[in-house]
């Protein structure tokens, strides 16, 4: 199985391995960076998408924990080849989040509304190209990160060091 990997490489290492905490992590950093201020309606969209793909991460990483199979869109076609080499479509964010209900990880109903309204706006952005409305993006932006749920990783019980040059 691979490891846990939650420690930033560091900018000049050749090699490099990112675990999904880490980049969950990293994403909403990279979210907050982004969506900070006053930002450009470029800045709004990554810090959308980034924030969304953190969140996904963010939910997977129990599943991960407690079974990698749990990751598999069709968990029956887990592999440990497949998973070590990344060669699988990943759960969804729904399916995802019905799956922590069944290994009684709980996402709280407000947190799933903020997330379903985030899904949907970066459906919109990413596919749509649909007009962005900044306003509603930071309420829904702060609904998510508020949400209890989102520290669910101190609650695992890891460390996370990020270094950033």
């Amino acid at each position: 199985m691979l490891e846990d990997h939650v420690v930033a490489p560091k900018d000049d290492e050749k090699d490099a391995t990112f675990g999904l905490l880490y980049n969950a992590l990293d994403f909403l950093v990279s979210a907050l960076e982004h969506l900070q201020g006053d930002p450009s309606a470029r800045k709004v969209k990554y810090g959308v998408l980034h924030l969304s793909a953190g969140v996904a991460l963010l939910l997977k990483e129990p599943l991960r924990r407690r079974d990698p199979k749990l990751l598999f869109h069709n968990a029956d076609k887990f592999s440990e080849a497949a998973y070590t080499a990344g060669n699988f479509q990943s759960v969804g964010v729904d399916e995802c989040i019905k799956r922590l209900d069944q290994i009684g990880v709980p996402v709280p109903l407000t947190a799933r509304t903020a997330i379903q309204a985030l899904k949907r706006e970066r459906n919109r952005l990413e596919h749509l190209g649909a007009r962005i409305a900044v306003r509603e993006l930071s309420a829904i932006t702060a609904s998510v990160l508020s949400s209890p749920w989102t520290s669910c990783a101190t609650s695992w019980g890891t460390s996370v060091e990020t270094r950033r040059s």
